[in-house]
């Protein structure tokens, strides 16, 4: 949006309802088309109701302004904009649902079975142009918008689907959302901050429809070739335990995830942790992804308990997208600012910090006299001090049974006689 700048001539926008900065976007690009003879064409899926264009579309914004006011009675109704109508800001608009290129004469739809694969929000938002209400759902666009990037700037991956070690060494979690009936089977790579606190990046999304679980276990297999795989996540309810099983075989780290109330709502908290703070990052052209986090909302059980869907049914699903960023986030704890308390300082002795509490210094105290020997360490040095609470009993300067006690070799070279009853061999002068 900063950079859209360039010669003059027709400006097109394409999917605007998902570009973030659409108010400084608008006013950089629109100059380009400022003479007569140049037009400014926007057109895109609908997103949400909360976009900076929505009010742009609806003419919400011209005729709340000054220069509206006069004509905000003449603007046109939802179906004479459906038909298509010249506006009293200057602009065209129109609509066409899928149903009106079938009535055009368009016959690449079977909309019958797009309703059956799509539940009815979903169908009228993909289809019917119909925006979303996301005043209901669990993530919010302007947080979704934060995460957008560009993914040529990212000089350590190579983008090239043909490229055999794309993040060269680096390593990477896999999320994976396993197909049902008449859903897709999608899989996200996943770039972990290599610091606490950094960003996560999606490097690649595949989805694939209509094939076994074997394929789909083949696909994963693929990537792992491809990337240093450090992490796989895997939705074994349902079809995903057979995808699951082949996985373990080449992976035996893959780690299942097995759908229930406390585990969809620490997938759902890990992902909305991550979206708020700007932990993630993908390239602004994959709006699938934030369409996908946008269909999640919150409801509850009979139960009274708190839920999170995005209309999934035995038969139907989406927002596979979003489950597969989310399977891969799970391997990130929740509390990342959890640091694990050492329990060794830089004190003199290698005594023990100041983990210990209580008892700590009369333990100390009462084992002030206990010594170990190192290895290699003759009898008659001094032995060095056991650190902390360790018991051992102290053992005396070492020496054969039946020979005078005496220093070092010289008792070494007098050993007592083979079947003397009160022989006891140590393995220390032996």
């Amino acid at each position: 949006s900063s950079t859209a700048q360039g010669h003059h001539g027709h400006v097109y926008i394409d999917e605007y309802f998902w570009i973030r900065d659409f108010e400084k976007l608008n006013n950089l690009a629109g100059a380009m088309a400022s003479h007569a003879k140049w037009r400014k064409t926007y057109f895109s899926t609908p997103s949400a109701v909360t976009h900076q264009a929505y009010p742009f579309w609806t003419g919400e914004e011209f005729r709340n302004s000054k220069r509206g006011k006069k004509t905000a009675q003449d603007w046109p109704s939802e179906a004479a904009i459906h038909q298509g109508a010249l506006c009293p800001d200057g602009q065209w608009r129109k609509v066409i649902t899928v149903e009106d290129a079938a009535a055009g004469g368009c016959d690449l739809f079977d909309i019958d079975r797009l309703r059956l694969e799509n539940d009815e929000d979903r169908f009228d938002q993909l289809y019917m142009c119909k925006f979303i209400d996301s005043t209901q759902s669990v993530f919010t666009l302007a947080d979704l918008e934060r995460c957008y990037s560009d993914q040529t700037l990212w000089k350590d991956f190579d983008p090239d689907p043909k490229a055999l070690r794309p993040f060269g060494n680096s390593p990477v979690w896999l999320g994976y959302d396993p197909s049902r009936t008449r859903d897709d089977a999608t899989c996200v790579v996943l770039a972990p901050p290599l610091e606490q606190g950094g960003r996560f990046r999606i490097l690649e999304k595949h989805s694939w429809r209509g094939h076994s679980f074997t394929y789909q276990a083949a696909q994963v297999k693929k990537l792992c070739e491809r990337f240093n795989v450090q992490h796989i996540g895997i939705d074994v309810t349902g079809v995903g335990y057979g995808v699951f099983d082949l996985v373990r075989d080449f992976f035996p780290r893959a780690t299942p995830i097995h759908y229930s109330l406390e585990t969809k709502n620490a997938l759902v908290l890990k992902a909305q942790d991550t979206i708020q703070a700007g932990r993630i990052e993908w390239d602004a052209g994959w709006n699938d992804i934030a369409a996908a986090f946008l269909t999640i909302k919150r409801g509850a059980t009979a139960s009274g308990q708190i839920t999170y869907s995005a209309s999934r049914t035995d038969a139907t699903g989406h927002a596979d997208v979003a489950w597969a960023v989310m399977h891969a986030l799970a391997n990130e704890p929740l509390n990342t600012n959890k640091k694990r308390r050492s329990r060794w300082s830089t004190l003199p002795q290698g005594s023990y910090g100041n983990a210990r509490t209580g008892n700590s210094t009369a333990a100390i105290t009462a084992n002030s006299g206990l010594f170990v020997r190192g290895a290699r360490v003759r009898p008659d040095r001094q032995h060095g001090r056991v650190p902390g609470r360790v018991r051992q009993r102290r053992r005396q300067h070492l020496h054969a049974a039946g020979v005078p006690h005496r220093a070092g070799q010289a008792a070494a070279r007098q050993p007592a006689p083979r079947h003397h009853p009160a022989l006891q061999a140590q393995p220390a002068v032996a």
